[in-house]
């Protein structure tokens, strides 16, 4: 299977595939090394893939912290001003 259009889903898959052959010793003798290194090789990859989603995952979720940081800052807008520039900060113009 060719790891470019290969996705986590079919590697698992293929992995499940071999652990069973070799289980129910449908593997030969001279078949197992290409076996096992294939599985090996599926392994790295699959673990590489996992690395990178989460890298992924925490950097959206930091993101989302950060802004949501940023939001929790601001004054909600029930504590902005509401008046126009023209009007003055106070109703009715007293101070």
């Amino acid at each position: 299977m060719k790891k470019d259009s290969m996705t986590y889903a079919k590697a698992i898959a293929r992995l499940e595939e071999i652990v069973r052959q070799l289980e129910e010793g449908e593997t030969s003798v001279d078949e197992l090394a290409a076996a096992v290194k294939e599985g090996v090789s599926l392994v790295t990859w699959c673990r590489q893939k996992l690395r990178t989603a989460q890298e992924e995952v925490e950097a959206a979720l930091s993101d989302l912290e950060k802004s949501g940081s940023a939001e929790n800052n601001a004054p909600p807008p029930s504590a902005r001003p509401s008046a126009t520039a023209d009007e003055g900060l106070f109703a009715g113009g007293e101070v």
